[in-house]
């Protein structure tokens, strides 16, 4: 019994002296017939048979994927160990042999424990927790250069400009990123809308922090400054004025039409008043009715209706006719007197609109008039 004892503990022996070398990674270290780690230095074998092992441990567990420069270095001093033991150069072995064992041990290193080697670690001082791809850098997932773990803005399209927070550059400080921005340049704390332009409310072309004119009517043409054109400068812009042709410096209505200040003066509500049952004008008035002719010859573009009226007494047919009367009476008067034409209308109003009583002779007296309405 104890015979078979002893061959079975020498086959074991032997079994596991030759796997010992002989199940070496085949990258590197041939597999031969004869034992590579046989050597007529009990101590060389040892070492070089332990140094084998771990450093086919180190290839099980991925070194020559992980790391192959360094697990390549490892086996070529392997190599070396052996070549050196063939040689009876037995000290250099074992010196080789002790280094490749000690190389083996630690292989692949990863300083920032990112879980990728440092030799395959390009970016070797990721923080702890940060998530890396295969490269060992950390990921970005939208490809604009700031790591997830920075961005601020992961999802930004591919080949946006981003600042170190990870989000689209806006250089105008707006609030619409320069890629979307199609007014670049708009001076801080302007409002702006989606397009990244300057707001301008009444759409006139001139955004509202230059207008000077904010609520202009659509379609009214208007100046750099947003503001209705005036082409005769008269202070009545062009989409009011019904006389754009006035000459600078005169005074003008709310229409743009001039104003005499002479008619201004006058009582327009009763300029002429007329005898019972006469439309001849008396000549107490010709100097009134000779202002007015100054004015109207000086501003062309003024016009006038010639209203006449009578009082209450005689039939409301008889009335209307006087009425006519003396309302051509007076533009006669201009006429001679040099007005043009088409400046003036005449128009009988009969016994309507009286300004006074006609139960009193004061109040009849006062209704027999003639009042002029400019127009333009």
């Amino acid at each position: 019994m104890k015979k078979i004892f002893l061959v079975k503990v020498l086959v074991l022996v032997l079994l596991l002296s030759f796997f010992g070398c002989a199940t070496m990674p085949r990258k590197g270290l041939k597999d031969n017939m004869e034992d590579e780690c046989a050597s007529l230095d009990p101590e060389v074998e040892s070492e070089l048979r332990i140094a084998k092992q771990i450093i086919e441990k180190a290839r099980l567990e991925g070194a020559d994927q992980r790391c192959p420069k360094a697990y390549q270095e490892v086996i070529d001093l392997w190599n070396k160990a052996k070549e050196s033991n063939k040689s009876s150069q037995f000290k250099q072995a074992i010196s080789k042999a002790r280094a490749a064992r000690e190389k083996a041990q630690m292989l692949c290193p990863d300083s920032d424990k990112d879980g990728v080697s440092d030799e395959m670690d390009q970016c070797p001082d990721t923080p702890k927790g940060i998530k890396v791809d295969d490269q060992g850098c950390p990921i970005d997932s939208d490809g604009d250069g700031v790591p997830d773990s920075l961005d601020k803005c992961p999802d930004t399209q591919k080949g946006v400009k981003v600042d170190s927070s990870g989000c689209p550059i806006d250089s105008d400080s707006d609030g619409v990123a320069d890629y979307l921005d199609k007014c670049p340049n708009t001076p801080r704390s302007v409002k702006v809308d989606k397009d990244g332009c300057p707001i301008d409310s009444d759409n006139d072309g001139v955004a509202d922090y230059l207008d000077r004119c904010p609520r202009t009517p659509r379609g009214v043409k208007v100046d750099a400054k947003g503001c209705p054109l005036d082409s005769d400068g008269d202070g009545v812009a062009d989409y009011l004025d019904k006389c754009p042709g006035t000459p600078k410096g005169v005074k003008v209505d709310a229409t743009g039409c001039l104003v005499c200040q002479d008619i201004e003066k006058l009582n327009l509500e009763s300029l002429v008043n007329f005898d019972f049952d006469k439309s001849v004008v008396k000549p107490q008035f010709n100097s009134v009715l000779d202002k007015v002719v100054d004015c109207l010859k000086k501003q062309t573009s003024v016009k006038v209706e010639i209203q006449g009226y009578t009082c209450n007494i005689g039939t409301k047919e008889y009335n209307q006719g006087l009425s006519e009367k003396r309302a051509n009476m007076v533009l006669e008067y201009f006429l001679k007197k040099g007005v043009a034409k088409e400046q003036l209308s005449a128009v009988g109003y009969g016994l309507t609109k009286p300004i006074a009583s006609n139960a009193t002779r004061e109040g009849r007296a006062q209704n027999r008039r003639v009042q002029l309405k400019l127009t333009y």
